[in-house]
């Protein structure tokens, strides 16, 4: 069996693919515009209210992901980079969805974040900085706390950039499709809490990992 480190290892880098891969092919989805082969036969197999481009998202996040995950798992295998897993994992995490509303504003929901992207700037920056204080074993909150506060980082940009759904409205929408036994209310869902749901979960297995790394 594996070290408790090595499975932690192992599930961070599976998220941190996943959100690298959701943030790279969201920006190239909506400036391409382009509808691929493969998400159209899935989307006409499946019972979604939304259009296409909501499987494009998803189906070609697991793809790239999964390459990515390949691709860091073989490079894990050398000590330099688990270092920088530990050094930078953490800060692509907490900042890469944030870096990508502000640098693309206009690929995203809401333009709300516009007159306040300097606040929410800064709010990342000190996210970011606290990251490192947990790693250099000088950040003094409660876990209990820390979870809530990362959890609001992600909720407060979730907001702005409108990457958020109400489950009521899935639930109305899609209870015709079935519910939630039908796929679509799922590929949906993903759709919309992508972002803040895999930066929250990426950075926390962060986090998990470079406690038992370093002990």
């Amino acid at each position: 069996m594996l070290p408790s480190n090595a499975w932690l290892l192992r599930i961070h880098v599976a998220l941190f693919s996943l959100n690298l891969a959701w943030i790279l092919v969201w920006h190239e989805r909506v400036e391409a515009k382009q509808e691929s082969s493969l998400a159209h036969y899935l989307y006409t197999r499946i019972r979604l209210i939304e259009p296409q481009t909501v499987v494009e998202q998803v189906c070609w996040s697991i793809i790239v992901g999964s390459s990515i995950f390949l691709l860091l798992w073989l490079l894990t295998q050398f000590a330099i980079t688990q270092r920088l897993i530990r050094t930078l994992g953490g800060a692509v995490c907490i900042a890469g969805f944030p870096l990508l509303v502000v640098t693309y504003p206009f690929d995203f929901f809401h333009l709300s974040i516009q007159p306040y992207a300097p606040i929410l700037v800064f709010e990342t920056v000190v996210v970011v900085l606290c990251g490192l204080l947990y790693s250099l074993r000088k950040w003094p909150v409660p876990n209990a706390v820390s979870l809530l506060l990362l959890f609001l980082h992600f909720v407060l940009w979730a907001w702005f950039s409108g990457c958020w759904v109400n489950p009521t409205w899935e639930l109305r929408n899609y209870a015709v499709y079935g519910g939630i036994w039908g796929l679509g209310i799922w590929i949906s869902t993903a759709f919309y809490l992508g972002f803040p749901v895999l930066g929250f979960l990426s950075t926390m297995s962060w986090a998990l990992y470079d406690r038992s790394a370093t002990g």
